[in-house]
């Protein structure tokens, strides 16, 4: 993965769902693709909350995928769908402090969503 986001700066769409991808490999995507704007890992069992999360805010991701995955708590999706609205709207960065408010938000903002057709896009 690190690789791939260091060779590919411009990527914008991961699929890397059922893989087994780490919280390191997480972050240096997050380091190295700040372009990623569509992630999957759904069904990626090994990743913490706070690898996410950072993935999240320095990516600037519209579209995050984390179905099924076991370390996600309810109340991180909650976060994670009233932020994708706001990434989407051209909002600024989230606070991982505002986390503690999303369980109530009722955003109607998409967690999961297709990529767009004229991006470039890689698949596990």
């Amino acid at each position: 993965v690190a690789m791939v986001a260091m060779g590919c700066p411009e990527l914008t769409v991961l699929q890397m769902e059922q893989t087994e991808i780490s919280d390191q490999s997480l972050r240096e995507l997050a380091e190295n693709a700040r372009n990623l704007r569509e992630l999957n890992v759904a069904f990626c069992h090994f990743l913490s909350e706070s690898a996410l999360l950072e993935c999240w805010s320095k990516c600037r991701l519209r579209l995050l995928n984390v179905n099924h995955c076991r370390s996600v708590s309810l109340q991180t999706r909650f976060w994670l769908m009233a932020k994708a609205g706001n990434h989407r709207d051209g909002a600024g960065d989230a606070s991982r402090s505002e986390l503690s408010r999303a369980h109530s938000a009722g955003d109607d903002a998409h967690l999961v969503g297709g990529a767009a057709p004229d991006c470039d896009s890689l698949e596990a």
